[in-house]
């Protein structure tokens, strides 16, 4: 084989180096290993030499491999394990095989230390790798049960969660076109409770309250978080695009993760994550910022009448008067400046004849003086 191997070559030895000394038959047989790896022979060789078994961690070219032994029946499985050296067993045999048990233990004995550690550290690795072999199946197993359970899963949430979503839509829709009917119902009544005075007025404006809570609210099953895809404002002065509304909307003032937001004459205080902001509109001048109410409570709306006839302004009150009852707001601000004093005056004497409004009084110092007029709906807080 040394001879005449090359890289076209098999060679099957049997005990490379036995029938002469072990020590010297072991270093024999790993030299010649080491002229057929040279020659770049293929070569399958069995040996019992531990100095042998060592090549499998020390070449790169050579692999160990053996065959399984159980030892609990003390026989072999025939399976071929590869990467690992196997080891004799001969005491474990040469027990079974019925040799008493005083020579066994005594032949053990009298193996070197190096010898019988190299032996046990064999044995002790593959061992090893025979546990983590096993735990390493078991772990594919799990877990392609674990993919496929959650594939399954995640099925099942899919098709639960289209379900959810083709019932909330058509619920919404039933809810949707409700409550158009509803607003017609309530603008019809709006015209006639315009037509009437004093209490009767009073009672039809809060039973169209009633109805607008009852039918105006979406019932949360039904509502969807609203959500924005451009960017957020960050500051005062920044115009924002309001969920609801055609017209943009001017920052006021913020405060924690809230906004007040002028729109129109409107103003409103929105979360900030409800809010996307969007380029000054070219046709819309900046508004002057109001000073924000002291002690008033949160959520009150302003209407801006500055510059409007006393006539206009009344119409435009008159129809957020109506707007704030059926929202249940407690008070609003109505923001008509001081100049000649004249549409103060208007507005104060219809305000005082008008039953939705239960007190009035000017603006304090820091709510615009003079200048503004604050109407209570409900008993003002002392």
């Amino acid at each position: 084989m040394v001879e005449r191997a090359d890289a076209r070559t098999l060679c099957l030895i049997d005990e490379l180096g036995a029938g002469t000394d072990p020590e010297e038959g072991a270093a024999l047989a790993e030299s010649i290993l080491e002229r057929l790896s040279q020659r770049q022979a293929y070569v399958m060789a069995t040996t019992h030499y531990n100095r042998l078994k060592l090549l499998g961690f020390q070449d790169p070219g050579v692999v160990n491999a053996h065959v399984a032994f159980d030892m609990e029946t003390l026989v072999p499985t025939y399976h071929l394990v590869m990467g690992q050296p196997g080891s004799s067993h001969a005491f474990s045999i040469a027990e079974r095989l019925g040799m008493p048990r005083t020579i066994v233990d005594r032949g053990r004995e009298l193996m070197t230390a190096e010898s019988l550690a190299l032996t046990e550290a064999i044995a002790a690795v593959n061992q090893l790798d025979q546990d983590l072999r096993e735990s390493r199946r078991q772990f594919e197993m799990d877990r392609n049960q674990w993919e496929l359970a959650k594939a399954q899963k995640d099925l099942e949430q899919t098709k639960l969660q289209d379900r959810l979503e083709q019932d909330r839509r058509r619920l919404r829709e039933t809810w949707t076109k409700a409550l158009e009917q509803t607003k017609v119902e309530i603008d019809r009544l709006m015209g006639e409770v315009r037509r009437t005075e004093g209490q009767e007025r009073a009672r039809a404006i809060e039973q169209l309250r009633s109805t607008w809570r009852e039918q105006g609210t979406l019932p949360e099953p039904l509502k969807i978080v609203p959500t924005t895809t451009g960017p957020r404002p960050t500051a005062v002065d920044d115009w924002v695009k309001i969920r609801g509304f055609s017209d943009f909307g001017h920052i006021l003032e913020i405060e924690g993760p809230t906004a007040l937001i002028e729109v129109g004459s409107l103003r409103i205080r929105l979360p900030l994550n409800e809010l996307e902001r969007v380029a000054q509109p070219k046709s819309t001048a900046l508004r002057r910022p109001a000073a924000k109410p002291a002690g008033s409570p949160g959520g009150h709306i302003e209407v801006d009448v500055r510059g409007m006839t006393a006539d206009d302004a009344w119409d435009v009150v008159d129809r957020f008067l109506d707007n704030a009852v059926l929202s249940g707001w407690p008070m609003i601000r109505i923001i008509h400046g001081k100049g000649t004093g004249t549409l103060r005056r208007v507005l104060g004497e219809r305000l005082r004849q008008d039953s939705r409004v239960v007190s009035l009084r000017l603006g304090a110092q820091g709510e615009g003086g003079d200048g503004v007029t604050v109407a209570w709906l409900d008993d003002e807080p002392s």
